[in-house]
C-alpha cells in the first residue's frame, strides 16, 4: 500500500503547466501610479513614463514620445497551456499630447521568445492612423512565448524631439487561455473564421468576435457604432494569390442592430505602394440582415509581402448600434498545373529492344509529367490524351502513375492508373493522378503501337 501511495503522488506532481487555469490573469498593469516602478524598465526616462494625457481605464497610461525609446517588462512566467495579450493603444493628438505624423515615428509591440529573439506582435507607422485613433490589441501567443522568462516590450521608432510624437498604452493584460495560437498566422490558402481570437487583426474600438450571426460555424467579427476598423496583420501574397473572399452581413434588430444611411462599411487592401485601395463600399441604407458573399479578384499591386486587409466603418450612433458582421475571410491561392509530354521507342519488330526505331509495329511509351506549381495540394487531377490515327488504339496498355519526374526509358517504381482513369485499349487515354502534392511532380505512363 505504501508503494502505491507514493507512486500516485509522483504522478500528481508531474503534471506540467497546471498552476494557472483559463481566465487566470498572469500579468496586468493599468499604470495607475506616478512611475514605471519595478514592472518596467526604459532606455530613456525622458522619452517614456506614466502620464494623465489620456487613458482607457482610470486616469493614467504609459506613454512613449520624442524619439527612439524602448520600454520592457519584467520577466513573466508564461509556462502555461496558452496565453493571450490584450492591450489598449492610442495615437497622440494635439488635443491632449502631440501626434506622430511620419512613417518612422511609429511603434512596435514585441515579445521575447524562448530562443531569446524579439518577435513582433504588431507595428504601426506614424502616418498610418489618424491623430487620437485607438488600437485594441488582442493577440494569442504561439508556443515559443510559453516559458518562464517571457518579456514584453514597446518600442517607439523615432520622433521630432522634445514633447512631440506621443503613443499611449494602457491596460496591458496577459491571461491564461488553455490553448496555443494555431501556427501559422493568416496566409494565402487559409481563412479566418473568427472562431478563436483576433490575433490576425489589429482592431479599433467596438470591434470584437460575437455569436450574433455567422456563416460558419457560429462566430463572426462584429464592428459597430461608428468610425473604427479592423486591419489584418501583414500577409505575404507575393506568390499564388488569386482572390479574396468573405461573407458580410448587415446588422438587424433581431440579432444586433442595423446601420442607417451614412453608416457605411468599406473593404480595402494595402497595395505594394503602401496605399489603401477600396474594393467595395456597402451603404448603411439597405435591407436589415442582408447577406453579401463576395469574391474579389486581386490585381498585381495586391501581390507583395506586406499585403493587409482593412475592414472599416465610416459613421455610426455609438457603441451597441449600427452593426456589420464579417466571417470567413479567405485568401484564395492560384492553383495551376504544368503538363509536359515526352515519348521514347521501347521496341520494334526488327531490332526488338536493341536501338529500336519508330517503324510500323514499334511500341512507343509516352510519359506525361504534371507539376503542381503552387504551395498547396491539388486534388482530382486527370489528364486526357487522344491517341491519333497513326497508332493502333487497341494496343494501348501499361497505364501507370509514378511519384516523381518522368524518366521515359526507366519509369522506376509506379502504381496502377487511378480509379477514374482508363484501362488498356481505351481511347482517349485518361491518366488519373489523384492528389498532387504542393511543389511536386508526378508522371503518368502509357504505351501504344504504331500502325
Amino acid at each position: 500500500m505504501k508503494i502505491i501511495y507514493l507512486f500516485t503522488l509522483i504522478l500528481f506532481f508531474a503534471v506540467p503547466k497546471a498552476l494557472a487555469l483559463p481566465g487566470d490573469t498572469l500579468f496586468y498593469d493599468d499604470f495607475e501610479r506616478a512611475n514605471l516602478g519595478s514592472d518596467w524598465s526604459t532606455t530613456d526616462s525622458s522619452r517614456s513614463g506614466i502620464g494623465t494625457q489620456t487613458s482607457n481605464s482610470g486616469t493614467h497610461s504609459l506613454y512613449t514620445r520624442h524619439n527612439v525609446v524602448t520600454v520592457t517588462s519584467r520577466t513573466i512566467d508564461l509556462s502555461v497551456n496558452g496565453a493571450k495579450l490584450t492591450m489598449w493603444v492610442r495615437k497622440g493628438d494635439d488635443a491632449f499630447s502631440e501626434d506622430p505624423e511620419k512613417s518612422d515615428e511609429g511603434f512596435s509591440i514585441e515579445y521575447l521568445n524562448n530562443n531569446s529573439n524579439w518577435v513582433e506582435i504588431v507595428s504601426h507607422d506614424g502616418d498610418e492612423d489618424q491623430p487620437g485613433d485607438i488600437i485594441n490589441i488582442d493577440y494569442q501567443f504561439p508556443n515559443d512565448a510559453l516559458y518562464n522568462n517571457f518579456q514584453l516590450r514597446v518600442r517607439q521608432m523615432g520622433g521630432d524631439g522634445s514633447d512631440y510624437d506621443y503613443w499611449h498604452f494602457d491596460d496591458v493584460n496577459i491571461t491564461e487561455t488553455g490553448y496555443v495560437a494555431p501556427p501559422p498566422p493568416l496566409i494565402v490558402g487559409q481563412c479566418d473564421e473568427f472562431e478563436g481570437d483576433l490575433s490576425n487583426w489589429v482592431v479599433g474600438d467596438r470591434v470584437n468576435i460575437t455569436t450574433a450571426t455567422a456563416q460558419s460555424p457560429d462566430h463572426s467579427l462584429s464592428i459597430n457604432g461608428g468610425n473604427t476598423d479592423a486591419t489584418s496583420i501583414a500577409i505575404d501574397t507575393s506568390s499564388n494569390f488569386k482572390e479574396l473572399t468573405m461573407w458580410i452581413r448587415r446588422g438587424s434588430d433581431s440579432f444586433s442592430e442595423d446601420p442607417d444611411s451614412g453608416e457605411d462599411f468599406i473593404v480595402e487592401y494595402l497595395n505594394n505602394a503602401n496605399s489603401w485601395v477600396e474594393l467595395e463600399t456597402f451603404l448603411g441604407s439597405g435591407t436589415k440582415g442582408q447577406i453579401y458573399n463576395r469574391t474579389y479578384a486581386m490585381p498585381a499591386d495586391a501581390k507583395h509581402n506586406n499585403f493587409k486587409i482593412r475592414l472599416r466603418m465610416t459613421n455610426g450612433s455609438g457603441a451597441g448600434w449600427d452593426y456589420w458582421h464579417v466571417d470567413d475571410v479567405c485568401l484564395v491561392p492560384v492553383t495551376y498545373m504544368e503538363i509536359n509530354k515526352t515519348s521514347c521507342v521501347i521496341d520494334d519488330p526488327v531490332n526488338n529492344t536493341s536501338n529500336p526505331k519508330r517503324i510500323p509495329g514499334a511500341t512507343i511509351r509516352y510519359a506525361v509529367e504534371v507539376e503542381n506549381i503552387t504551395d498547396f495540394d491539388t486534388d482530382n487531377n486527370i489528364v486526357t490524351d487522344n491517341v491519333d490515327g497513326n497508332f493502333d488504339s487497341t494496343t494501348i496498355a501499361n497505364l501507370r502513375i509514378g511519384d516523381d519526374a518522368c524518366n521515359c526509358l526507366d519509369p522506376g517504381a509506379t502504381s496502377p492508373n487511378g480509379a477514374n482513369g482508363t484501362g488498356n485499349g481505351t481511347n482517349p487515354v485518361k491518366l488519373d493522378f489523384g492528389t498532387v502534392l504542393a511543389n511536386s511532380k508526378e508522371c503518368g505512363y502509357f504505351e501504344v503501337k504504331i500502325k
